[in-house]
Parts: C-alpha cells; sequence; structure tokens
C-alpha cells in the first residue's frame, strides 16, 4: 500500500502572544504602591514591547505575503532557544531548500536611524540623539548560537549520502519603512545587512539572482525536498523555549501588591 505524501505546510511557527506581558506590565503601573519614577519606568517598558511586536507583526507580514504557500521555504517566527549556557533570541528565520537561512532581528524606532563611520548606532527622536545597542553585533551573537547549536547536534541537519549539509547563515536587520537610514560614510562591516522591512524580499531575490556560477552550483548540490526542508524547520522550532517574567522583579518592587 503506498504511503500518502506528507502534507507540506511551511509556516512553521508563529510570534508568541505579547498581549499576556503587556497585560502584566499595565497592572503593575497601575498598583497603588508604584512611584511615579518607577511608573514611568514602567510605562517606558510597555510602549517598546508594543512597538516591537509592531515591526515584528510589519516583518511577518511580509515573508508570509511572498513565501507563506510557497514548498520552497520555511517560516519561523519569534524563536528563543537556550545553547551553551546562553540564551538566543531571533526574530524570524527564513529557510529555503537549498538551506540557506536568513536570521533576520527585527527593529522598529520611532525616530531615524544614524550609524557613525565607527558603526555605533543612534536614534534621532523629536531633534534628541539616543545611543543605542548595535543591532549587528546583536544578530552576530544569534548567528553564532546557530553554528554552536548545529556544531553541538542539538540542531540536526539534513544530510545526503551520509554527510551532514551545511546551511548558509545569513543576517538582516528589518527596519520599519517608515524610518530614515543615514548610513556612514566609511565601510562598517556588515551595514550592507541593514534593510527595510518592505524591501527585504527584493533583497533576497537580488541576492539570489547574483549568484555566481560556483555560487548557484554550490547551492543545487544542497537542494532538499519540500518535506525535508519542513522537518529540519520543525526540529529548530522545537527548541523554542517561552521566556518567562519577573516584571516585579525588573523594576525593583515586590511581586505582591498593598493588600
Amino acid at each position: 500500500m503506498a504511503t500518502a505524501p506528507l502534507e507540506v505546510i511551511l509556516l512553521i511557527k508563529s510570534a508568541d502572544d505579547k498581549s499576556q506581558q503587556i497585560k502584566a506590565l499595565r497592572a503593575l503601573a497601575a498598583r497603588s504602591d508604584i512611584d511615579a519614577q518607577t511608573r514611568g519606568r514602567i510605562d517606558k517598558e510597555i510602549r517598546d514591547v508594543e512597538r516591537g511586536a509592531k515591526g515584528e507583526r510589519e516583518a511577518a507580514y511580509e515573508i508570509e505575503f511572498s513565501y507563506k504557500n510557497s514548498e520552497n521555504w520555511a517560516i519561523i517566527h519569534d524563536l528563543r532557544f537556550e545553547c551553551d549556557g546562553h540564551t538566543a533570541q531571533i526574530d524570524h528565520l527564513l529557510i529555503s531548500r537549498w538551506l540557506e537561512v536568513w536570521v533576520c532581528e527585527t527593529k522598529f524606532f520611532s525616530g531615524d536611524v544614524v550609524i557613525n563611520d565607527h558603526g555605533e548606532f543612534e536614534v534621532d527622536y523629536q531633534s534628541r540623539r539616543f545611543g543605542i545597542a548595535s543591532p549587528l553585533e546583536q544578530n552576530k551573537k544569534h548567528i553564532k548560537a546557530l553554528e554552536r547549536a548545529v556544531k553541538s547536534k542539538l540542531i540536526k541537519t539534513p544530510s545526503r549520502l551520509g554527510f551532514s549539509l551545511k546551511p548558509s547563515l545569513n543576517s538582516v536587520i528589518l527596519l520599519s519603512q517608515k524610518s530614515l537610514i543615514h548610513r556612514p560614510s566609511a565601510n562598517v562591516e556588515g551595514i550592507e545587512s541593514l534593510v527595510k522591512i518592505d524591501q527585504f524580499i527584493s533583497r533576497i531575490n537580488h541576492d539570489i539572482n547574483s549568484y555566481s556560477d560556483l555560487q548557484a552550483w554550490r547551492h543545487a548540490i544542497k537542494v532538499v525536498s519540500s518535506n525535508t526542508l519542513k522537518r529540519f524547520a520543525e526540529d529548530i522550532a522545537a527548541l523554542h523555549k517561552p521566556a518567562r517574567y519577573d516584571w516585579a522583579g525588573k523594576f525593583g518592587v515586590s511581586a505582591q501588591g498593598p493588600a
């Protein structure tokens, strides 16, 4: 009796619901024993969570619009996993049948993004500038975590003729389409990975179409079936461990409110 083919559904994991985080933060901010300064910090945290969730939704829409119904790509949103004592929180993974993996970090800033010649990031908002951590360096850590997970066999890659096929990991920083990006005049490593969310798919297609004959051949020999891709992506998604938040502890207040 013939075995029925596997149903290929390549939206492997959706983003975790952030509404419970926001609900818990709002309840904390509403407590009568919270002073004004602490309440201000909590309100900022709420805005940051809401802004981050909005950016992730925008990116997820663009990715799914182009690739949700494709058997050549698998999509994982909001992956959090641990490896060798380190935790990685990856906003989006887009994985092709050629084992090209796009590791996406989304940033949703209220102002313009300014990068100086030393690769330092700032946000220009209402004529004021604020220094921020480099998303380029942040995503490097995510890629290193994935590389460690593959090397340690925490992530089992597809194989052919007894040899494991090595995925290619690509870093992408996705910014809101409304952001203005002030790029440096100097050559900053990785700066080309900064793209607006609405330009991401065009960027992937451009990169693929720009492969040399040798690159195209190397990718062709790694191609796997849609079902193998699905299983590979599901194995990665199975590593996900949802974050647990101690908001009261973060803001230095008691876990229990006033009686």
